[in-house]
């Protein structure tokens, strides 16, 4: 079908009009936290004067962010930790100015 690659919206659908055939779909640019389920790219045929259905199921894992407020302001005593395990990513961190603001 040669279609250029489109963007997707969360929970969102395209829709692509082609020639009846075999025709291999993708879904790319998934975030390194997240997986695609089953066959990615996969074969969809659509038959001749007709259409073709398919869907990507995708999960994420979450990120884990702990914040501390073991002080009053400017104490140093307050500090943050970002662990993200997909990535293989963690900081931890003093907060260096004022106190943590709670929401």
């Amino acid at each position: 079908m040669g279609a250029a690659s489109q963007p997707i919206a969360t929970n969102g659908s395209v829709t692509v009009t082609g020639p009846a055939g075999d025709h291999q779909i993708a879904l790319s640019g998934v975030a390194g936290n997240c997986t695609v389920s089953g066959a990615n790219p996969r074969t969809v045929n659509v038959p001749a004067g007709g259409t073709a259905t398919t869907n990507f199921s995708v999960s994420c894992a979450a990120y884990t962010l702990a914040v501390c407020d073991n002080g009053p302001a400017n104490s140093g005593m307050d500090f943050f930790s970002v662990f993200i395990p997909s990535e293989g990513f963690g900081r931890s961190s003093q907060v260096a100015s004022g106190d943590i603001v709670k929401s």
